[in-house]
């Protein structure tokens, strides 16, 4: 074939897909935004939360949602869109003029590829600053003892105390963790009488288990300070409150991830959670491919007699199983401690397998 003709067969197929995955993505992230405002639309008449800063609200959480759904979106959009080329006689057109299952596969899988470069770059740059402004609107709205400021974190008010973190999230044990905190203490005159500095917290049992802390008295005369490896300080803030501010590292992209690895690790905390979640986040867009690349061949006439809707729905049944496959895995992995890079993409590398040796026998 010509490489013109080449090229507009290319622009055929991208076209198909890429239209049929936005629509699909469209629904998807429709429903889910829907979901979040129906949840959000119980908190209403709470502190200042309105009725707009509900929607400003679910809006900054919109980049986040795309790029959660895109990898069932583009599965489902690919099916789907040359689903629709089969079943206007289109892919058998293409078969006939000499073009292989193998090139009608590679040219889907780029579309999607180009796709999810797109959607990628929005999870490590708008997903994750879109979820710090929809949490500090909500957060600020509903209780007006507790902020969050850029640049400076999280501030919230304990009855005479003030207690300010530069970053607050939940850490892989679920547990709600503060670092670079300082706590304000004032007498009841209004004067400030004491200062706490602490490089990370976690509440545990009803109070805060504070870690090289460093003590400021102010007496009349002098400043008396003090140091303790650790330290407790009983509050009545409720950390259900606290950790609506808080980073999850699920919201995290590469970066954050590796971030918070490298303080864990410096610190000689556990690490093991935020390394699956880093390689996770890593080959998800590989596993996408891997998975759009293997279930191509349901659009090629060999379930023709089901239909679009049999393709859709077995083409979802191995994705969903494919899934658990990866997740099962990704767990023996933390408890035996496999090479967690290799276990990520020996599922991928698995379909890209059969998928390609499917290509090469029904060429």
């Amino acid at each position: 074939m010509r490489p013109a003709s080449v090229k507009r067969v290319d622009w055929l197929l991208a076209g198909t897909v890429a239209g049929t995955i936005g629509l699909v993505l469209a629904v998807l992230v429709g429903f889910d935004v829907l979901l979040a405002l129906s949840e959000e639309l119980g908190d209403l008449g709470t502190g200042d939360y309105t009725l707009t800063k509900a929607l400003i609200y679910v809006a900054y959480t919109v980049p986040r949602r795309i790029h959660e759904l895109f990898g069932s979106s583009a599965l489902i959009g690919t099916l789907i869109g040359l689903g629709l080329l089969a079943g206007n006689g289109e892919i058998t057109a293409l078969r006939a003029a000499g073009l292989s299952k193998l090139r009608i596969a590679l040219s889907a899988t780029v579309t999607v590829a180009a796709l999810g470069l797109a959607v990628s770059a929005m999870g490590e740059t708008l997903a994750p600053e879109g979820e710090r402004w929809a949490q500090r609107l909500s957060v600020q709205a509903k209780h007006h003892d507790y902020a969050l400021a850029q640049g400076s974190g999280m501030w919230a008010r304990d009855g005479e105390a003030v207690i300010n973190a530069k970053r607050a999230f939940v850490n892989p044990d679920r547990e709600l963790e503060l670092r670079e905190i300082r706590l304000y203490f004032f007498d009841d005159e209004g004067r400030l009488s004491r200062i706490m500095r602490s490089e990370s917290g976690i509440f545990r049992e009803d109070a805060w288990q504070l870690d090289d802390v460093r003590q400021f008295t102010f007496e009349p005369d002098r400043i008396h300070a003090t140091q303790f490896p650790t330290s407790t300080w009983a509050s009545n803030l409720d950390p259900e409150v606290l950790s609506l501010g808080a980073i999850r590292p699920r919201y995290l992209g590469v970066a954050g991830l590796l971030e918070n690895y490298r303080y864990n690790k410096a610190s000689g905390l556990n690490t093991q959670a935020l390394e699956s979640a880093f390689w996770a986040r890593v080959f998800n867009p590989l596993s996408t491919l891997a998975l759009v690349f293997a279930i191509t061949p349901f659009a090629f006439g060999t379930l023709r007699s089901g239909g679009l809707g049999k393709r859709v729905f077995l083409g979802i049944i191995i994705a969903v199983a494919f899934y658990f496959i990866q997740r099962a895995l990704i767990n023996l992995a933390d408890v035996y401690g496999y090479s967690l890079p290799l276990i990520n993409a020996m599922p991928a590398l698995l379909l890209t397998a059969i998928g390609w040796l499917y290509y090469r026998r029904n060429a």
